[in-house]
């Protein structure tokens, strides 16, 4: 079955930041834990936050029956700044 590919939402970042994640682990962990935080707690706030790289608004999702099973973003340069 084909997944059917939407938008994503703020709602979306449980089913969403594992998929993410999953797409670099050391590079997120790296980047984004220590000091008593842990990366997919910063991806959950950032995705539902609205705001920078990580957010909802730059995501795509794909669903097969009703359940999230992809994520995606692309953006140009000029995003990142």
């Amino acid at each position: 079955m084909q997944p059917l590919f939407r938008r994503a939402t703020p709602a979306d970042a449980e089913a969403a930041v594992p998929l993410v994640y999953r797409s670099g682990p050391a590079a997120f962990d790296h980047v984004f834990a220590g000091q008593g935080h842990d990366a997919q707690g910063f991806l959950r706030a950032a995705f539902r936050s609205g705001r920078g790289l990580f957010a909802c608004q730059r995501h795509w999702l794909g669903e097969v029956d009703g359940k999230a099973v992809v994520a995606g973003t692309a953006f140009g340069g000029g995003a990142a700044l």
